[in-house]
């Protein structure tokens, strides 16, 4: 337990990682990634910061070539991503703050992706009723820089956008656990056309102290795919989901387990721009 002069007790950690392999005789598959997400809380400000990394590796061995010697692909697919969010307080219904993130991703054709942009919240409820329910709206605005691995469908390798979202979110906490949903539209300012829409919806049921069985789905409305490669997607690429497609929609449904340490108390006092590192990064 932390003591009252413990400058940890404000910090709340959250860590999770994963790695597997398997493999036969012509091909093999290596896959690692984890996350590590850290928030600190006052009743006034609010601290987050998460990185996260993905990689994947498959080794195929294919027929022989005409001189009777086997061929052998490698094909990599890897992501790595930071983010924070700074956030004040202002009374029980008003916070602001500002949201930087920075990645790269070979699946999205970017070499470098940053964001920065100012956010305002308001609450439905009184903040001070988070243990049990929340209901909020936040509007941000700023820019998003791209770095492109490949020219792009719109003949881009690099470019600078302003950027604008709207986020409804409604969370619950109970005794068995937590639920939350978001809604979010979000689209280029200097291009109206080039917008999505997205659903997310999560349930973390406890299972012990700290652990806890995560289960999630959402969906997406896509009109914004900036980072397309202009020469598309070879058949390998396609099969083994190396590089993003054009597509209209996206859904998915996800189960994992998670454990959370630090202070018990840190998240009580300030649940602007949400209650969890995860939350603040949305």
């Amino acid at each position: 337990v932390a003591r009252e002069n413990d400058p940890w007790k404000s910090w709340v950690f959250d860590v999770d990682g994963h790695a597997s392999f398997d493999g036969e005789e012509r091909q093999s598959d290596l896959e690692w990634g984890g996350s590590l997400q850290a928030t600190r809380i006052t009743p006034v400000w609010k601290f987050g910061a998460s990185t996260d990394m993905f990689f994947n590796e498959s080794r195929f061995t294919l027929d022989s070539n005409d001189d009777g010697v086997d061929e052998k692909s490698t094909h990599v697919r890897e992501s790595y991503g930071l983010g924070a969010v700074l956030v004040r307080s202002h009374g029980r219904h008003w916070g602001s703050g500002i949201q930087v993130s920075a990645g790269r991703s070979t699946f999205d054709n970017t070499e470098l992706s940053i964001r920065a942009a100012p956010a305002i919240e308001f609450s439905f409820f009184p903040y001070d009723e988070f243990t049990r329910r929340q209901l909020t709206l936040q509007y941000s605005a700023g820019v998003s820089s791209f770095r492109y691995r490949d020219t792009t469908i719109f003949n881009k390798l690099a470019e600078t956008r302003p950027t604008h979202s709207l986020v409804l979110g409604y969370d619950l906490t109970q005794r068995w656990g937590e639920a939350d949903v978001t809604l979010e539209a979000s689209s280029y300012m200097d291009n109206a056309s080039q917008w999505r829409l997205d659903a997310d919806g999560e349930m973390d049921i406890r299972i012990a102290r700290g652990f806890s069985i995560d289960f999630g789905g959402s969906a997406s409305l896509i009109r914004d795919q900036l980072s397309i490669p202009k020469e598309g997607a070879t058949p390998n690429e396609i099969l083994l989901e190396l590089r993003e497609l054009q597509t209209n929609y996206r859904y998915g449904f996800r189960v994992g387990l998670s454990y959370t340490f630090g202070s018990i108390f840190s998240s009580v006092v300030n649940p602007r721009f949400g209650t969890g590192p995860g939350e603040v990064l949305r």
